[in-house]
């Protein structure tokens, strides 16, 4: 059609269509507006005013079709209404299908690489097995791994010099206008070619500035000279046994072992040349989210007439020091939105590297129905997400921490000079008559007569304080059984060895003095004389063999295991979860305390208190005192996982030597992170 300009335009039943990105909502019983506004005066719509003729027909509009009223403005500010017109459009709804269920799922997303630690890469010269420090990496054993690097010529390397050749058949590169003596400062370095980055092969070491070795034959033959590039090795592991494949120049998925919260162990190939740490900075790792409970953070809408439900599948993770079998799919269960869903054992959303043939570890799955086909419940999809949260939580052993081959440190052997074996103070026997002062071992731990008077028939087995045995009473002094040396080499080794570390000795002359036993206590100047005091149970805590006296030591050897810290350690441990108090010093010296606490203990789940006290007069800081363990006064009641009963326990210290500053430390241990300790209503009381 054309209007009296002589211009075209659409017929009235030729309709303009606006669709829009997502659907418009609107409320019942409120009122909207449609509003046409432009800045040209080229553009025209259909109106139909009251008493005019249908185009095309002979029909007069004789009546509104709806209630609504056309306004006109002049400057999109001012509207005058006009009650005899309006405009035509046609409006489409959407109809909903009123007899289904439908199923919106949400899976998650790929987990990108995360940089970690500066210089993760931890190797002992002579291994090939590398523990790589990776904070919360929420994998288990016989997970996967892969690793790149904010900076991408660590493992494509740098270029250099000049050109080389090589052939598949033999070991040998050659170079001309390159000079392999400086450029080359590692065996192990990468030799690349730089217009692939295809690895040529692993130098062994450099003949002159034109010529140099490799470990293997060459993976590629190259008959004209082509640039290249050198990637260094890692404390002498090739960049291409982390990183990248020498063979497929693809990331390398390693498998990991000795796994702890905050690291875990990959295997090489190569022996590592140095001890000590490296890889620098920039350094990204794969890894998982373990969690504990999960927040479904969803934006939605939902009416009267209709209903949405949330399910939601996951996949078992597995607590650190646990028994749970990790990467197993679940079936999908109820679970309730914008709120802490908590679960009974762990649960993984899984890196790429670890999702199996199933598929997503996490699917949240939306059921929407309606009985209004105009009406559907709304889900944000861009406000949409999962919050994950983990309890960090351990139950750590000289067993599960220390790994032979990184932390096994030989301190000293017999030929290195005398040292002794000994037990402080003379056997316990029955019946035998003790005056003030006397020392006594029984079972590895040592007691000082306080009151005199005639031994018992049987042992002292207290650990803390005084006690009666038989008209005697005794003070527990700590263990018995030591290492000593006046051999100036052994004087010097003792200080290295720290309270809570575990030394392995063998090749004893007597094989009952064999085993893994705790460091209590350290003492000596360095030069001239030197004691290791040790806890005479081994780590196993099966043995019940005190040391015999054992002189000149002739073979033995005495090793530190160096990671793992036991919680009498006067400052650190490897336990992640503890309070502990700050000092409390007293006005009145005391020789009594007592700590009570409502606590909430799960069967899988394990609380420990410890102590130290400054005995008056003392000038010795709390932070070099070694921690007591305390026991119940009662057996504590524990509960099953999600029993939420909190019960009293008190611990009771009588009859230690007067004090007039303490501390005290409460350790939360589990093999379920999903089951902690809970602790609340804390109080400590000293009596003078």
């Amino acid at each position: 059609m054309t209007d009296g300009t002589g211009a075209s335009y659409p017929k009235y039943d030729t309709a303009t269509t606006f669709t829009f990105p997502s659907p418009v909502y609107v409320q019942d019983n409120q009122e909207y507006a449609i509003v046409l506004a432009s800045d040209s005066n080229n553009y025209k719509v259909w109106i139909s005013q009251m008493g005019d003729i249908i185009p095309s027909s002979s029909r007069t509009i004789s009546e509104q079709p709806y209630a609504g009223v056309l306004f006109k403005s002049q400057n999109a500010s001012t509207w005058t209404a006009n009650q005899d017109q309006d405009l035509k459009f046609t409006i489409y709804r959407c109809k909903f299908d009123t007899d289904v269920v439908g199923a919106v799922p949400f899976v998650n997303d790929i987990l990108s690489l995360n940089e970690i630690e500066n210089n993760p890469f931890q190797t002992v010269n002579g291994t090939n097995k590398v523990r790589v420090w990776h904070q919360d990496h929420g994998m288990f054993v016989d997970s996967k791994v892969v690793f790149n690097n904010t900076d991408t010529t660590v493992y494509t390397g740098t270029s250099a010099a000049g050109t080389v050749t090589s052939n598949t058949s033999s070991t040998s590169i050659t170079g001309v206008g390159t000079s392999f003596i400086t450029s080359v400062d590692y065996s192990g370095t990468a030799l690349i070619r730089a217009s692939d980055n295809k690895v040529i092969g692993i130098i062994n070491y450099v003949t002159n500035d034109t010529t140099l070795v490799l470990k293997a034959n060459a993976s590629v033959t190259i008959s004209s000279g082509v640039a290249y590039k050198l990637a260094p090795p890692i404390n002498g592991i090739p960049v291409t046994e982390i990183y990248t494949s020498a063979a497929a120049n693809a990331q390398i998925q390693h498998t990991i072992s000795d796994v702890d919260l905050d690291s875990y162990c990959i295997t090489v190939t190569t022996n590592a040349d140095t001890t000590g740490y490296a890889g620098g900075s920039g350094v990204r790792a794969s890894n998982n989210v373990l969690y504990d409970i999960a927040v479904p953070a969803i934006q939605s809408q939902n009416f009267s007439d209709t209903k949405i439900d949330f399910t939601m599948a996951t996949v078992s993770g597995k607590s650190v020091d646990g028994g749970e079998t990790p990467y197993t799919y679940g079936t999908a269960k109820g679970i309730v939105p914008n709120v802490n869903n908590i679960f009974y054992n762990p649960q993984v959303v899984a890196s790429t590297v670890n999702e199996t043939g199933s598929g997503k570890t996490v699917t949240l799955t939306a059921s929407i129905s309606s009985t209004n086909n105009a009406l559907s419940p709304i889900i944000d999809t861009h406000r949409t997400s999962l919050i994950a949260i983990s309890n960090k939580i351990n139950n750590p052993s000289e067993s599960n921490i220390n790994v032979s081959v990184l932390d096994n440190r030989t301190v000293f052997t017999g030929a290195t000079g005398a040292f002794t074996f000994a037990n402080v103070g003379s056997a316990w026997a029955a019946s035998t008559s003790k005056v003030v002062g006397d020392q006594v071992y029984y079972l590895g731990n040592l007691y000082t007569v306080t009151i005199a008077g005639d031994t018992g028939g049987t042992g002292p087995t207290h650990t803390a304080g005084l006690a009666t045995n038989g008209t005697t009473t005794m003070l527990f002094s700590g263990k018995s059984t030591t290492i000593t040396s006046t051999n100036a080499s052994v004087c010097a080794l003792i200080p290295t060895i720290s309270v809570g570390k575990y030394i392995t000795i063998s090749s004893a002359t007597t094989t009952g003095n064999n085993g893994t036993f705790l460091v209590t206590g350290i003492a000596g100047n360095g030069t001239s004389t030197g004691t290791i005091t040790i806890d005479r149970t081994t780590a196993s805590g099966t043995s019940t063999i005190a040391h015999t006296g054992e002189s000149a030591a002739s073979g033995t050897t005495v090793t530190l295991r160096t990671l793992f810290v036991d919680e009498i350690a006067p400052v650190g441990s490897s336990s992640v979860n503890k309070y502990i108090s700050r000092a409390i010093n007293l006005a009145n010296p005391s020789n009594f305390f007592r700590i009570k606490f409502a606590g909430n203990i799960p069967s899988e789940a394990n609380v420990l208190v410890y102590y130290k006290t400054s005995p008056v007069g003392s000038t010795l800081d709390l932070d070099q005192t070694n921690w007591t363990l305390s026991s119940p006064d009662t057996p504590i009641k524990k509960v099953q996982n999600g029993d939420g009963t909190f019960t009293d326990i008190d611990y009771s210290e009588e009859g230690l030597p007067q004090f007039d500053s303490f501390a005290i430390k409460i350790v939360m241990q589990s093999t379920n992170s999903s089951a902690i300790p809970r602790i609340k209503d804390l109080r400590i009381i000293a009596c003078a």
